[in-house]
């Protein structure tokens, strides 16, 4: 519909989130895994694959986390995440984002709020993925609509967690 300088923006006829990840242009590994998670989770929706694409949204949200917490490690020379589960790892990225900075009264109230939601987000994610993804025994076989929630949170939350990195960190510079 319309391009803006870092994301295209598109229909949501078929109501799934889209967006051109900000990483696009890199050619580094991980940049190239997100992208690929990205695309995954788009062709799987639209070609039926409800269970891979529940998988694949999981792994987005994962790989951005994970490469964050390595450009911060490279930033104050810290010990990346290296833990398996992703909620500490939501948190420590959310904690060095500080999307909190000074805010005052109900704003900061807010924000608290939209990060417990976070947490609370991503943790139903990985559930939801132990049980309805092709990563693991399937306990119930996911609708179109059960993927589009998942699919569509991991990617709203990866697209605000990344736009906060390139306005603090990047743009910032």
């Amino acid at each position: 519909i319309e391009e803006l300088s870092e994301y295209k923006i598109y229909s949501l006829d078929d109501c799934l989130v889209n967006y051109d990840c900000l990483f696009k242009e890199s050619e580094r590994g991980n940049y190239i895994l997100i992208n690929e998670h990205n695309k995954k989770c788009i062709d799987k929706i639209k070609n039926g694959d409800y269970t891979g694409a529940i998988t694949n949204s999981r792994s987005l949200l994962e790989q951005i986390l994970r490469e964050l917490q390595l450009e911060f490690s490279r930033l104050d020379d810290s010990r990346p995440y290296n833990g398996q589960n992703i909620v500490p790892l939501l948190k420590s990225v959310l904690e060095r984002l500080n999307v909190k900075e000074g805010l005052t009264g109900q704003p900061l109230s807010g924000y608290t709020k939209l990060e417990e939601g976070f947490v609370k987000l991503t943790d139903g994610l990985s559930v939801i993925r132990h049980g309805m993804s092709d990563a693991h025994n399937i306990s119930h076989i996911p609708s179109k609509k059960d993927a589009l929630l998942i699919v569509n949170t991991a990617k709203t939350l990866a697209n605000f967690i990344v736009q906060v990195y390139f306005e603090k960190f990047v743009n910032a510079a």
